[in-house]
């Protein structure tokens, strides 16, 4: 059986379709302003929006909305569910990360960032990762004791390698990855992380990387300001053609030379940057772009930019 795909937009609604389908299934008003991020449970299937009216809301299916989660005091903008315990995990624009149990803030972690946190992801049952405007990384580990009191600790914070700021990421767990991310931001590529170092840079030809996610087979999928969504596979077979390759290095390597920020940053990982023109080898064992049927991956970026609901780029 097919799921569903959602989306959230500038027009307050979510739209839910059909793989294959360019006609929405359900569509309606869900915030009274901007949908800002979805998540979907793997397990139940609930669907948590949160939205810049400061709000979350929880959904056990297209058109009814169980709970409206208020706490924070500036737009959502990352939500996500733990598995075990069904701990609710939302984050927003005033620094702040709040952990919610049946429609109840149980633990607000105010500054848990020193700018707007922008996106969480969940490791494990009691784990999750929390990117932020501030370039840093912070895990945090959740725990609920016998007599069900909540609490959430850091457990480390780790820093990027420029000042851009971190709009997404996804955990990666599909070939038995442990401890590995891939994060996107601003002018940063896609960053792949294992066991808290960089592996991995996976360059791509736009400013902005709105949203990073891990594919079921493993391919790791970025949209970006370009207004395209880049994939790139470890698997050899589906590397992309060569004159995308050649388009796409084309554009990268000019920026280079404009853009004296991230040539710094290029140079400072230089040890562990795999260019996305090198093949894929036992050395990096790296994800290139991969081509499928009907899909454009040009290399030309609008270098577009757009203010978010507090004034900052997004």
């Amino acid at each position: 059986m097919q799921g569903l795909i959602y989306t959230g937009s500038h027009d307050n609604h979510i739209r839910a379709y059909s793989p294959g389908s360019a006609n929405p299934l359900h569509e309606f008003e869900a915030h009274s302003d901007t949908v800002s991020c979805l998540f979907v449970s793997p397990t139940t299937g609930t669907l948590l929006s949160g939205s810049w009216d400061t709000t979350a809301k929880v959904w056990v299916d297209p058109l009814k909305a169980v709970m409206t989660l208020k706490g924070h005091e500036a737009a959502v903008w990352g939500a996500a569910i733990l598995p075990r315990n069904g701990l609710m995990v939302t984050c927003g624009a005033d620094k702040r990360i709040i952990l919610w149990q049946t429609g109840q803030p149980k633990v607000k972690l105010d500054n848990a960032h020193s700018q707007a946190v922008r996106d969480v992801a969940v490791c494990s049952d009691d784990t999750f990762v929390s990117a932020s405007n501030d370039s840093k990384l912070k895990v945090w580990r959740v725990a609920v004791d016998g007599a069900g009191k909540v609490s959430a600790n850091c457990l480390r914070t780790l820093e990027t390698p420029n000042d851009g700021f971190l709009y997404s990421m996804s955990v990666l767990t599909v070939g038995g990855e442990d401890n590995a991310w891939a994060v996107g931001g601003e002018n940063s590529g896609v960053m792949v992380f294992k066991e808290g170092e960089i592996s991995q840079v996976l360059q791509i030809p736009a400013i902005s990387i709105w949203k990073v996610v891990e594919l079921p087979n493993g391919d790791i999928a970025a949209g970006c300001s370009d207004g395209k969504i880049w994939i790139f596979s470890k698997d050899p077979s589906r590397k992309a053609s060569d004159d995308v390759m050649v388009s796409s290095n084309s554009y990268i390597m000019r920026r280079f030379m404009v853009d004296a920020n991230f040539s710094l940053y290029v140079g400072h990982l230089s040890r562990r940057v795999v260019q996305v023109s090198t093949p894929c080898s036992d050395r990096a064992a790296g994800h290139q772009p991969c081509g499928y049927s009907g899909a454009e991956l040009a290399a030309r970026s609008r270098q577009q930019r757009r203010p978010d609901k507090d004034g900052q780029r997004r």
